[in-house]
């Protein structure tokens, strides 16, 4: 290591001809990837530790200029970012000749043929576990690197001026980390970080992915949703591992502080924010700082990773007014919604989880039997379950059926059969139930436990090792909690169920948890709601402490308003009455505390619409007057009157829905007076908004075509005072789709067109916004219709190619290209009925083009949609070729049974009814309490 460090302008040189030499060869992954340039550094660098120490930290400087030049989605670092890491390479020691080492390596390559074959394992998806090293790398970054560095023998002097400019970089950057599990451990067989399956599909996910990273811009968001076990986290780890050379990247931790607007990054920045819904408020903050900073040196992106872009939580992260506009203009597209994976996909996915369960699969047929198993315990096909289901076939054998409880059950049984034999008791699993309860539990705070000796063990004898193998992680300073979440939901609940001697004690330890870990038991108790929530266990687990801390009650009632939301359509809407009944003991009991009152509103709103759900009308109106007394007797305190605006809108939809318009009418009447009263708060409007639509879409159904226009020039006459909101105007323009809807079936397509042109002008003042694209093609789908009657085909084709225009906009949203499928298939029917089959034929290739980009089967509401679209207009099609080319249709119709794409779906479908575009009425969504926790 004899060579000084290098004048960053002499290296210029060097690095390009590294950086065009890889590009040229198609050879830029090897510098970019975190496996591939280990194994690049290891072959070029055999048997010197030290040179491949400062080589590996070389190529992580050295990758993003590789990135730049390769031009990946455009320029995307400036020229300061630039500067800066030319700067840092400069001071390596030995600079020059861990390049030429690292170029001559790479010539060796020659072409990207032959780098494919040597490194063919890592490029299939099979990478190899990380090792102790690697996870410190990757969980701590320069941190690690800087360790690595102190550790190494024979430091110089260039080395240790090297460890103090890592050291000075250190101090603000915030800490990522990676959680990787060790595959061989049984007790962490389904966590996603032990990657016990390679990492199969997604590459569509992984590209879009990649266009987010490499924008040329220096900061933005994005968010990636799907249900629980759908490969969320597994996707972000991949994402980090590929793109850990260039990218500072890893999981913020939950609790972490720091100060977005100081921070200055000394790489580009990947922070990967999971669990979400626990801090919208600290998201918001972090986003809206970086979205206003102008002097970021590199770029950053933040990847949220949640079931559901909705709910309060989604609400409460995207808030409103100056923060809103920061957050909705730093977003990078809708977000990226995970569904089931390509039928193929899904076969790989299947065999290698079979393969590392020890049951190999036999042939493809016994890959169709457990693909078809698969879909039927979940039709999302769920990477997580596919797991379950190769953990208990290994153990049972293929010739039983699973449902879903069932396997479940026998998966967890699993799990006390292995903790039996580690020594664990009824003790242990007390313990490890509170900690998945909790998320997470400290050591000091089982110390601190006193009040329930008996339950758990002893606290002299606490095994932290045995807890650890429990849960499938190493010993640490606190016991983490059974995970994936799913297994851990249903292990907490029936350890709830059965795992306690009597309630007395049952209680005790749901006390002790709420004392212990209020904000993350509420959490983790609204999951199992969603989840599960038809368990026996859900009214135990959501009973009210029996404590006398009104700083804990106070977070049990605001928590209680996401549990009466969830318990809304399942088998509780009694309890969601009972919890709203102890939120209401609790105001009553605190009159002087008046975020009680509105805890206890909320609620009232939540059971009103639950009741509403299950068509509970009668009851829903006794707690609506209940809360309309409240509301009369604070009448300054204006969000128990929203509470009460929103039940309006939930109970005109359940009265219309009834046939019982007049009561409906005469609801609407109080939120219009509510309205006036609070003419400065939007959120009034809202709701009259929704309440009116409601009453326009029900007697628009009747054919009460007079009612119904009545109630949309209401609603269009408050649009019009109010042009700056674009959520009512959002619901006017949904509006005029029903109507547009409704006027078809009337046959007059002079009104049709009139609303049509609105919603044309409308979509014409927010371009960017989507709702208003989607409204108007759902407007041109129902007018193609009503012009089709009339075989006004030269006034349909426009209305067609204007909705063309539409979905070739936005090719990545599923559900524009279904309403151009939509529009097509009626179009089609109109060719049908004037014998063009020549036309009708083009029309069904395009529909057929458009079909073939989604998966089928699918879980995916909006795939199937489209491929049921596409049958529609091919069973139009083949009916009207009978009656001119018998033996040509026959002959179609055999080719596209035989495809293996489109004959699934001739099996599924049979209809040749034409389509239209309409909506239910708006039912409020529940208001979940916003929670203020720091990261």
């Amino acid at each position: 290591m004899a060579d000084d460090a290098e004048d960053p302008v002499t290296l210029d040189s060097d690095i390009d001809e590294i950086a065009v030499a890889a590009l040229d060869a198609g050879l830029v992954k090897f510098i970019t990837d975190s496996d591939l340039s280990k194994r690049l550094v290891a072959d070029a660098l055999p048997n010197q530790p030290v040179k491949q120490a400062l080589a590996r930290y070389l190529l992580r400087l050295l990758a993003p200029i590789v990135a730049e030049k390769a031009k990946k989605g455009g320029e995307w670092l400036g020229g300061k970012a630039l500067k800066r890491l030319g700067a840092l390479i400069a001071k390596i020691p030995g600079v020059r000749g861990l390049l030429e080492a690292i170029k001559a390596k790479l010539d060796t390559l020659k072409t990207v043929d032959e780098a494919q074959e040597q490194f063919k394992e890592i490029l299939l998806g099979r990478r190899p576990v990380h090792d102790h090293e690697d996870a410190k790398a990757l969980t701590l970054d320069l941190q690690a690197d800087l360790k690595l560095l102190s550790d190494l023998e024979g430091l110089s002097d260039q080395i240790e001026a090297l460890r103090v400019e890592i050291a000075d970089r250190l101090n603000p950057q915030p800490v990522l980390t990676v959680d990787f599990r060790d595959p061989s451990l049984e007790g962490g067989r389904f966590h996603y970080a032990a990657q016990r399956v390679p990492f199969i599909g997604r590459a569509q996910e992984l590209e879009r992915l990649g266009d987010f990273l490499y924008q040329p811009i220096a900061f933005c968001w994005w968010i990636v949703v799907g249900s629980g076990g759908m490969g969320k986290s597994r996707l972000a780890l991949e994402l980090i591992l590929r793109e850990a050379n260039v990218w500072r990247a890893g999981f913020l931790a939950r609790g972490a502080d720091h100060d977005w607007q100081r921070w200055q990054p000394d790489r580009p920045t990947l922070i990967v924010v999971d669990y979400a819904y626990e801090r919208p408020d600290a998201l918001r903050r972090m986003i809206v700082a970086l979205r206003r900073r102008t002097d970021l040196e590199m770029p950053v992106r933040v990847l949220v990773l949640e079931r559901e872009a909705g709910g309060q939580w989604w609400d409460d992260f995207r808030a409103s007014g100056g923060d809103g506009h920061a957050i909705a203009e730093s977003r990078h597209n809708e977000p990226l919604a995970l569904a089931a994976p390509p039928l193929e996909d899904q076969f790989r996915m299947i065999a290698e989880t079979f393969a590392a369960a020890g049951r190999p699969l036999r042939d493809r047929a016994d890959a169709e039997d457990i693909g078809g198993q698969v879909h039927d315990l979940d039709p999302q096909i769920r990477p997580l379950f596919v797991a379950f289901l190769a953990d208990a076939m290994t153990r049972h054998g293929s010739d039983r059926r699973w449902d879903r409880t069932t396997l479940m059950d026998d998966v967890l049984r699993r799990e006390y059969e292995r903790w039996d034999a580690l020594g664990a008791d009824n003790s242990h699993h007390a313990l490890l139930a509170l900690a998945t309860l909790c998320r997470t539990l400290k050591l000091e705070d089982v110390f601190n436990i006193n009040n329930l000796v008996g339950i758990f063990p002893p606290l002299h004898t606490i095994d932290e090792a045995l807890l650890a193998d429990m849960a499938g992680k190493s010993p640490s300073d606190h016991i983490s909690p059974l995970e994936p979440d799913l297994l851990g939901e249903l292990f907490v609940l029936n350890t709830i169920e059965r795992g306690f001697p009597n309630s007395r004690i049952r209680r005790k330890f749901l006390d002790l948890a709420w004392s212990l870990r209020a904000v993350e038991i509420g959490h983790t108790t609204a999951l199992i709601l969603s989840d599960f929530g038809e368990h026996p266990a859900i009214p135990h687990l959501t009973h009210r402490p029996t404590l006398n801390s009104l700083g804990i009650l106070y977070t049990w009632a605001a928590w209680i308003i996401d549990f009466t939301s969830l318990l809304g359509g399942s088998r509780y809407p009694r309890l969601a009455r009972q919890l709203y009944d102890a939120v209401r003991d609790i105001s009553l009991a605190h009159p002087d505390y008046a975020e009680l009152r509105v805890r206890q509103a909320q609620c009232a709103f939540n059971v009103v619409k639950c009741y509403s759900d299950v068509g509970e009308v009668q009851l829903a109106q006794e707690l609506y007057d209940e809360l309309r007394i409240l509301a009369s007797t604070y009448p300054l305190e204006y969000e128990i009157q929203l509470q009460q605006a929103k039940c309006v809108v939930n109970l005109t939809a359940a009265y219309s829905g009834k046939g019982e318009h007049e009561i409906a009418h005469d609801i609407l009447s109080d939120l219009q007076q509510m309205t006036e009263k609070y003419h400065d708060i939007p959120k009034f409007r809202r709701a009259l908004s929704d309440a009116i639509f409601n009453l326009m879409k029900a007697n628009s159904n009747t054919g009460n075509m007079n009612a119904a226009q009545m109630y949309y020039d209401q609603l269009h006459t408050l649009t019009d005072m109010h042009k700056d909101e674009i959520s009512l105007l959002l619901r006017e323009s949904e509006a005029a789709v029903n109507l547009i809807y409704a006027y078809e079936k009337e046959n007059d397509s002079e009104s049709c067109i009139k609303l049509y042109k609105r919603l044309k002008a409308s979509s014409a003042m927010f371009p960017r916004e989507i709702g208003f694209k989607l409204h108007q093609a759902g407007g041109a789908v129902n007018l193609i219709t009503a012009l089709g009657k009339e075989y006004a085909v030269e006034d349909a084709r426009h209305i067609s190619n204007e909705l063309k225009e539409i979905a070739k906009a936005h090719p990545e949203d599923a559900k524009l290209q279904h309403r151009y499928a939509m529009g097509l298939a009626n179009l089609m029917l109109m060719f049908c009925a004037l014998g063009d089959i020549a036309s009708a034929h083009i029309l069904h290739d395009e529909l057929q083009t458009i079909a073939g980009n989604y998966n089928w089967p699918t879980s995916d509401e909006t795939h199937h949609y489209i491929a049921e679209t596409w049958f529609r207009g091919f069973a139009n099609l083949i009916a009207a070729m009978h009656d001119h080319d018998k033996e040509k249709a026959e002959k179609i119709n055999l080719a596209v049974q035989l495809d293996p794409h489109f004959g699934q779906i001739v099996l599924h479908f049979a209809t040749d009814a034409t389509q239209g575009i309409s909506a239910e009425g708006q039912k409020d969504k529940a208001i979940p309490q916003r929670r203020t926790e720091p990261f």
